[in-house]
């Protein structure tokens, strides 16, 4: 209590050192959590605000090993944007210390939070492309972090800040980073841990694997794939601590396991589970059956890397459908593998033409549909965005340059023309399209 109130009382305006010979004022109060308070702080020199994590946990405050190795990592470099890497840590002051980091921008909210929507009722995804935007950031992130070397050590639902309109998602609390293989004394946190890290051995880039199966699959389906009719005893309320771990660690079964449906989705308890399933993609599903399957529980060698789940992610983004039954509603999408469904699964309205960008480079087809971005290879920056022009009384389906260079259109008789940005081009059959170092072939 005591050292929770040493900076507090003395906000704004106190003081501490920094390590590299800088210093912080602290300027407004923002959170706190298990570890400690975060403070937006004021650096100098410089005068730019930042936030600063300041450790209250005993067990933190007293662990040398993980203040090395939060020292060291600030003398890295981050692996991904992605990161709220921590940049410098603080002197001790008043018998703790911290480090500090980026302030979290406007407009994010904490992943934890889409999972209780009925507290928070802003704190859900706006499209499946948003939702899809967070899936390939945190598998690009955590794939660099494990190519890095590094292993995050307590992945959970509380270490994502996301922005729910475009699906852009930072990563806090990046104080747990460590070499692979080093222990810090961190465990991770019921539900998401890995048993063998239940079990009392060292997180590594293995365990990192299963707790990322589980926060991708909430991130479709908002329930936890553990959950099911055998953790749901007294409605789940009556698990003790001990029960948890083996339930959701080395005893967990995936509730849509096809080899043991003794956890299967319980109706008016895992609703979200049973509901948002049947709109996966079959390849997904077989993704989360493998990644979740008792395998992979039970053997690391089994568990989905990060970077082959982002290249699961990027092939779903290529093939969502976008829909605009009314001009008035907002366009929502789906998720869609293979030939076109006549009609929207989400209104029931039939839907517009469909074309495939199809690649010389070996990249997977994209499917284009009215009002879809375009991506290109892993990029977040949209290029193009389809849209229906009017040819001979019938809308067609066009694709507008959204970039900042010219496109080049080859016509099935092979004659060229430009494609300027901001300008449109008719989608027909067999033309090709030079967009960069990209070529694609149009196939309706």
């Amino acid at each position: 209590r005591q050292r929770q109130m040493c900076i507090r009382d003395r906000s704004p305006g106190t003081v501490i050192r920094v390590s590299d010979g800088s210093s912080l004022t602290i300027v407004a109060y923002i959170a706190s959590g298990g570890q400690g308070e975060v403070y937006r702080v004021r650096r100098h020199p410089g005068n730019v605000d930042m936030a600063l994590k300041w450790y209250t946990n005993e067990d933190i405050i007293g662990n040398r090993s993980f203040r090395q190795a939060l020292a060291d990592n600030c003398r890295h470099q981050s692996p991904s944007d992605t990161f709220l890497w921590p940049q410098a840590i603080t002197e001790h002051h008043n018998g703790s210390y911290g480090y500090i980091m980026k302030l979290r921008p406007e407009g994010y909210i904490d992943l934890g939070k889409f999972f209780c929507i009925d507290e928070n009722p802003q704190a859900y995804f706006r499209s499946n492309m948003a939702k899809l935007t967070a899936a390939i950031q945190i598998c690009d992130a955590f794939s660099k972090l494990h190519r890095s070397g590094f292993s995050y050590q307590d992945i959970n639902d509380g270490s994502f800040l996301v922005d729910p309109y475009r699906g852009f998602v930072l990563i806090c609390d990046n104080d747990n980073i460590v070499v692979d293989g080093n222990n810090t004394g961190i465990a991770g946190k019921p539900h998401y841990m890995a048993p063998e890290v239940a079990d009392g051995n060292t997180p590594n880039t293995a365990s990192d694997r299963f707790s990322l199966a589980i926060i991708l699959y909430r991130l479709f389906m908002v329930d936890h794939p553990f959950e099911g009719r055998r953790t749901s005893i007294c409605g789940g309320t009556c698990l003790t601590p001990a029960h948890e771990l083996r339930l959701f660690g080395r005893d967990a079964i995936f509730c849509h396991d096809t080899n043991d449906r003794s956890n299967s989705p319980v109706e008016g308890l895992h609703d979200n589970s049973i509901h948002y399933w049947p709109l996966l993609t079959p390849t997904l599903q077989r993704a989360f059956r493998t990644a979740l399957s008792r395998q992979a529980i039970c053997n690391p060698i089994y568990r989905i890397r990060a970077s082959s789940w982002k290249d699961i992610m990027l092939g779903e983004r290529a093939g969502l459908v976008t829909c605009q039954a009314d001009p008035a509603d907002p366009v929502h999408d789906f998720l869609c593998e293979g030939s076109l469904p006549p009609r929207c699964p989400m209104c029931q309205e039939k839907l517009g033409p469909s074309a495939w960008l199809v690649f010389e480079n070996g990249q997977r087809p994209y499917r284009l549909t009215e009002h879809k971005q375009l991506f290109l290879g892993d990029s977040f920056t949209p290029v193009g965005v389809c849209c229906t022009m009017p040819s001979h009384g019938v809308a067609t389906l066009a694709l507008e340059n959204a970039s900042d260079r010219p496109w080049l259109l080859i016509t099935p008789r092979g004659k060229t023309m430009p494609v300027l940005p901001a300008s449109r081009c008719q989608l027909v059959d067999g033309m090709t399209l030079l967009m960069g170092s990209y070529k694609a072939r149009i196939k309706f």
